[in-house]
């Protein structure tokens, strides 16, 4: 039998949605939220957003760290691309901030295997980049990135660049 939570939670799936219970009250699903976002999922936990930044310079994070300060979120980083690709896989957050020249793997190549990837390949990229040629913005996009900041940035740029991919229950003051 569905219970409490899940019951009132039923209510408030799209219309079109499969039922997840069936004519005598039990749960279809193994889980009930596999149906939900991650965004909803941490949402109905009060759990703050993820924003995973991939970037090799530790200033650089650190300024990152900064521009998002005061806001909900919990940052995780790493500093190059096989420990980033390790995190996306295992957090699962809700942004990824990818640097592009890193060593071990460069961010083109964990852009694309997260792309690949159909449990990763949902997760938002913005691509922050000292690299800011003329045709990178589209070339980011064409790989599947979200958005492009290019070096030197502003902290207002990081911040816009991620607030579309943050949970609604998580509202960003700036």
């Amino acid at each position: 039998m569905c219970m409490g939570s899940e019951r009132s939670l039923l209510r408030c799936l799209p219309v079109g949605t499969p039922s997840l219970v069936d004519g005598s009250g039990n749960c279809r699903a193994k889980s009930f939220t596999m149906w939900l976002s991650r965004a909803d999922r941490r949402t109905m936990d009060n759990v703050e957003a993820v924003v995973l930044i991939i970037e090799d310079v530790d200033s650089i994070i650190q300024v990152m760290r900064a521009s998002l300060t005061g806001w909900p979120v919990r940052i995780e980083a790493a500093n190059d691309g096989e420990k980033g690709l390790q995190l996306v896989r295992e957090l699962r957050p809700d942004v990824v901030l990818l640097d592009l020249a890193m060593p071990k793997m460069d961010g083109w190549e964990l852009l694309e295997l997260v792309q690949q990837d159909p449990a990763t390949r949902d997760i938002p990229v913005v691509i922050v980049t000292a690299h800011g040629e003329s045709d990178g913005a589209q070339r980011a996009q064409d790989a599947g990135a979200r958005g492009f900041v290019s070096k030197p940035f502003r902290p207002s740029e990081i911040r816009r660049a991620i607030e579309p991919f943050l949970p609604r229950s998580n509202p960003v003051t700036a």
